[in-house]
């Protein structure tokens, strides 16, 4: 049997979730996105006894590693990893941005989830919306060079996320008659979702060592850049 909590703290909101052998069997999401983990942890401890599931009954800790919010991703990472740490299970980094994209499938076309990435950037990248595969390869774009790329897939595409509304111009510029919305109440990321896809990847033997997992941010962090401008 597989039990896997789920975190996520990645973008705009707060979410644990619990899926047992590849159910989800209760999840909650919060509007802001937490800055300490102690209220990550409320989270997953509500999330836990909502499902009737003891921290010993699991069997790995599935979190957002990115990219999004350089802050919130730290804290879900430092909450999963702590305890995968005290538990001794393994950790599962699942992509923000194909969490987000699997809640808008199926599709019949290209699914785009896009994140504000601030600085004229958004996070992006795109999957097909019934078989699941990346079709453009995620990481830090302007809006017009992504949706250009989508708009090479010569489909419909679905956008998705914090980034449709500060670039939606440049977004549909770029997409001449295929630029679709998704329905806002589902921009953000499900927990659900980031625990299905931790499910699969337990499944599969793709987990890590708490120690190893990494946070996936796709270009520096402000105080990086300003070390490397200064040194």
């Amino acid at each position: 049997m597989s039990v896997i909590l789920a975190l996520d703290t990645a973008d705009r909101t707060a979410g644990a979730a619990v899926a047992v052998d590849g159910e989800v069997v209760a999840r909650v999401v919060e509007r802001a996105a937490p800055r300490h983990g102690a209220r990550l942890m409320d989270l997953a401890a509500s999330c836990l006894r909502g499902a009737g599931v003891g921290r010993g009954e699991l069997t790995a800790v599935a979190v957002t590693r990115g990219p999004g919010s350089f802050t919130g991703l730290r804290v879900g990472l430092a909450a999963a990893k702590g305890l995968a740490l005290g538990l001794g299970v393994p950790v599962v980094g699942v992509s923000t941005l194909e969490a987000l994209a699997r809640s808008a499938f199926p599709w019949p076309g290209v699914v785009v989830p896009v994140l504000d990435a601030r600085k004229r950037q958004v996070y992006g990248g795109a999957w097909d919306g019934e078989t699941g595969e990346a079709v453009v390869p995620e990481g830090a774009w302007a809006p017009g060079d992504l949706a250009r790329a989508v708009d090479r897939e010569g489909r419909a595409a679905l956008f998705l996320g914090s980034g449709v509304a500060p670039y939606r111009e440049r977004l549909r510029e770029g997409l001449p008659g295929r630029y679709r919305e998704a329905d806002p109440s589902g921009w953000h990321v499900c927990p659900g979702r980031v625990a299905l896809l931790g499910h699969r990847a337990f499944l599969e033997g793709r987990t890590t060592a708490p120690d190893r997992l990494v946070p996936v941010y796709h270009r520096r962090s402000e105080a990086e850049e300003a070390g490397r401008l200064g040194g």
